[in-house]
C-alpha cells in the first residue's frame, strides 16, 4: 500500500517543515520550465557545477506545490546561504525521494528488450489520461498524485479486468491436488 500512500518525504527548511511529492503538476512544470526530462534535472544535482541551481530550481517547484496543496498560494525564494553547508543533503534527498516516488507494485509482465541510452520525458498527458479516463480520478486529484500511485493503480485496474496476470508464489499444497 506504501504505493498509494504517499505522504512526502518531510524536509526542513529555514524552520518550516515541507513534505515533497514528486506529483504530476510537479513533473510537468520543471520539464516545461527546464525544457529537459526530468531524470536529466536530476542527474544535474549530482554535477558540481549545475548542483546549487537545480537542487534551488526542485526545492522551489515542490515548496511551492507542497504549499498550493495546503491552500497556500505563495513564491518560495531559495537563498545559497540556505543551501550553503547541506547542498550534498538536499541533493541525495531529492534523488531518493525522485526514486522513492515513481516506483510502483511490481507485476511481472513479459517485457520487449528496450534499451534507453538517453533521457526521455515522463509523458504527463499518458499519466494524466490514464489518470482521469482509465482510472476515473478528477482533474485535480490527478494532478496531485505521484507517478507511483498513478503506476500502482493502473496496474491493479489492469489485473481487476484480467489484462494482465500477478505473479503470485504457490506453495506446494495449493500445487498439488489430493
Amino acid at each position: 500500500m506504501r504505493y498509494l500512500n504517499q505522504k512526502g518525504t518531510p524536509i526542513e527548511i529555514e524552520n518550516n517543515t515541507y513534505h515533497l511529492l514528486f506529483t504530476l503538476n510537479v513533473i510537468d512544470e520543471l520539464q516545461d520550465k527546464v525544457q529537459m526530462p526530468l531524470s536529466e534535472l536530476m542527474e544535474k544535482t549530482l554535477e558540481p557545477r549545475t548542483r546549487i541551481a537545480s537542487v534551488k530550481l526542485l526545492l522551489k517547484y515542490l515548496i511551492e506545490d507542497h504549499l498550493r496543496r495546503h491552500g497556500k498560494n505563495e513564491k518560495i525564494y531559495i537563498e545559497n546561504v540556505t543551501l550553503k553547508n547541506k547542498i550534498e543533503y538536499y541533493s541525495l534527498l531529492l534523488i531518493n525521494t525522485y526514486i522513492d516516488q515513481i516506483k510502483s507494485k511490481k507485476i511481472e509482465v513479459a517485457k520487449k528488450e528496450r534499451v534507453c541510452t538517453e533521457h526521455e520525458y515522463l509523458n504527463v498527458e499518458y499519466w494524466f489520461y490514464i489518470g482521469t479516463t482509465v482510472l476515473g480520478f478528477s482533474k485535480s486529484e490527478v494532478w496531485n498524485m505521484t507517478i507511483s500511485e498513478l503506476s500502482t493503480l493502473r496496474n491493479e485496474h489492469a489485473i481487476f479486468n484480467g489484462w494482465m496476470k500477478e505473479d503470485k508464489e504457490v506453495s506446494i499444497d495449493e500445487a498439488i491436488p489430493f
